[in-house]
């Protein structure tokens, strides 16, 4: 069991470099003004670079707690990238801030929510399907995390051209399902393996995030405001 609550988000670090840390710096100060926690994101910045050029390849969360003069606690993990298995589970009560999830217990990889208006997301991951038509959708912002490589797989969708849509989808739809994490692009459910026009969209998705990462901030900021008003 984890404490209760927690308040966390996790950072990719590949090659020594934190993956799209001013997003997920962003989203960490403002679950902290939510929760009345402050938190010193300059001193957290650093000791991630810190980190960074110790670990070249690793996974780091970051919870917000109380329980640190800083305001964070910092815990690392290898990255993983192994298939999912899941299955749909219907939550009619379900809500996640924008920002953040508050985690109760280690949650499992096992169920895709899903309520009256469609698919939300995975325990621990957004969800991305591709159509029949090759269009990948992406439930909206509202009930589910605003994802910062949610916001980078979008981006990527957006420059290259490439059919998607935000939209609600229904949970019985027959497609091909993805899981997308701070450490998974499109990561693939209920299956082995990924066509290679999705792993295209992989490596083009970590360009973007090593050379355009103000513009995914942008990106990803836009849409969170729209979904406020």
């Amino acid at each position: 069991m984890m404490p209760n609550p927690i308040y966390c988000t996790t950072i990719c670090i590949r090659n020594h470099r934190p993956e799209l840390l001013t997003l997920h710096l962003c989203r960490l100060s403002s679950i902290a003004t939510t929760i009345k926690i402050e938190l010193n994101t300059s001193q957290l910045k650093k000791k991630l670079l810190s980190i960074a050029q110790q670990i070249p390849n690793q996974a780091i969360r970051i919870s917000i707690t109380n329980k640190h003069v800083l305001g964070f606690e910092i815990d690392s993990f290898p990255i993983r990238t192994s298939p999912i298995q899941a299955n749909l589970l219907f939550n009619n009560k379900y809500k996640k801030t924008i920002h953040g999830k508050e985690r109760k217990t280690f949650l499992d990889g096992t169920h895709i929510y899903y309520d009256e208006q469609g698919i939300l997301e995975g325990s621990w991951y957004t969800v991305f399907v591709e159509n029949e038509q090759g269009c990948i959708l992406t439930p909206p912002l509202g009930k589910i995390i605003a994802g910062t490589m949610r916001s980078a797989v979008l981006y990527t969708l957006h420059k290259m051209q490439y059919p998607y849509k935000i939209m609600n989808i229904n949970p019985h739809h027959q497609g091909q399902y993805f899981a997308t994490t701070a450490l998974r692009i499109l990561q693939p459910i209920n299956q082995e393996s990924l066509p290679p026009h999705i792993v295209d969209i992989q490596e083009k998705t970590k360009y973007f995030i090593h050379n355009n990462e103000s513009d995914i901030f942008n990106f990803w900021h836009s849409e969170i405001q729209k979904a406020n008003r």
